[in-house]
């Protein structure tokens, strides 16, 4: 029935077991598989299991396979984005899903944008934190050689996804392409993921083939257009780049206009794309779209911090950090729940007290990071 490959099905059971118990148990949607014994494992793994009972489309009948539920996922401004729990099974053939397109998909946007998502299919990584890494230290990079950055960021991103334009896209390109694909599969991919959003497009959380699908496929055209015109219309820009984390794009840049110049042609490039989007029914959000220079560029960014390659050596950030600083956080937290004083401001400032340590390049907001989620 499902066009999957065992190739695929096996990579992605494979990777979710692979992925440390302490990370399976902080999410919702990954602490089923920390009960798994070794002899379910193999199993959930094995080519018998996948024929019999995901490619033959067994796993549909079974009524617990269809239990989904809202869950909650919170930003880092405190805000709660609406996302869906789905059951196991059906979590790991939405990320088959994912593969099955990311391998037949071939990519329109010029090759000097780039693109991090939540995962990376063509690295077999279903998890964030490795790719949001480099997509931070590209940044950083970049912002080196240029002295201007456009921060956009699309308002209500994944709401707004329309599965029907996400599919268009998808079909279009494979023919395109001349990738062969039947279209009861599409549909059938189509449907299943609707279901699994309840009617929208799923947002699962720690799910990479919700992020693939809408970053790389449905915002392509928009950044191709938008490269194309700021590369073809905007005289006044010498150089520049662009980068995108999933709804967040960087658009870093020279000009040789004077600053307090800039403003009109930076509304011109925001203007282009946000035509581009509505295209997509989507809109950016005014106020988290501003243009800076680039020496501000680490205040819009939002790092998690994990254990890296650091000076040629492996780093880890509980080096920094002793049993003390964590109780005098501790401590800080449980005074202002006495006195009523603890709301997301306070605590912001008390990880800002508390994790500010001096003889490390890293923000407080990094060391807290690195201690809530390795």
């Amino acid at each position: 029935m499902f066009a999957f490959e065992y190739e695929d099905w096996k990579m992605i059971c494979s990777q979710i077991s692979l992925q440390k118990r302490g990370r399976k148990r902080m999410y919702l949607q990954w602490y089923p598989f920390t009960c798994l014994s070794a002899k379910e494992k193999e199993t959930l793994i094995s080519e018998a299991f996948f024929k019999d009972y995901i490619k033959s489309g067994l796993f549909l009948y079974y009524s617990e396979n269809w239990l989904i539920t809202n869950n909650y996922i919170m930003k880092g401004e405190g805000n709660f984005r609406n996302a869906s729990l789905v059951s196991p099974t059906m979590y790991l053939v939405a990320l088959t899903i994912g593969k099955s397109i990311s391998k037949k998909y071939q990519p329109l946007r010029q090759s000097s944008i780039n693109v991090f998502y939540a995962g990376n299919y063509d690295e077999d990584r279903l998890y964030y934190k490795k790719d949001y890494d480099v997509f931070f230290k590209t940044l950083n990079d970049l912002s080196q050689s240029y002295r201007y950055f456009i921060k956009t960021d699309v308002k209500d991103f994944f709401p707004n996804i329309d599965m029907n334009k996400l599919f268009d896209i998808i079909n279009l390109r494979f023919a395109e392409t001349g990738v062969k694909i039947a279209q009861k599969d599409l549909m059938v991919y189509k449907e299943l993921l609707l279901c699994l959003g309840q009617g929208e497009f799923p947002l699962i959380e720690s799910c990479a083939a919700s992020s693939f699908l809408a970053t790389v496929v449905y915002l392509e055209t928009p950044d191709s257009k938008l490269f194309s015109f700021i590369t073809d219309k905007v005289p006044y820009i010498t150089e520049f780049s662009m980068v995108r984390y999933v709804d967040d794009l960087y658009i870093l840049f020279n000009s040789d206009l004077p600053e307090n110049k800039i403003t009109p042609m930076v509304n011109r490039i925001i203007n282009e794309y946000s035509s581009e989007l509505k295209k997509l029914n989507l809109s950016l959000y005014g106020g988290k779209t501003s243009w800076r220079p680039t020496t501000d560029i680490s205040e819009e960014l939002k790092k998690s911090l994990y254990d890296e390659q650091f000076n040629g050596k492996e780093c880890n950030i509980t080096d920094f950090v002793d049993g003390d600083l964590l109780l005098k956080f501790l401590e800080s937290i449980k005074e202002s729940l006495l006195d009523y004083s603890l709301d997301a401001a306070k605590y912001l400032e008390l990880i800002n007290d508390v994790f500010n340590i001096p003889k490390t390049e890293y923000t407080p907001h990094e060391i807290y990071n690195s201690l809530v989620y390795e």
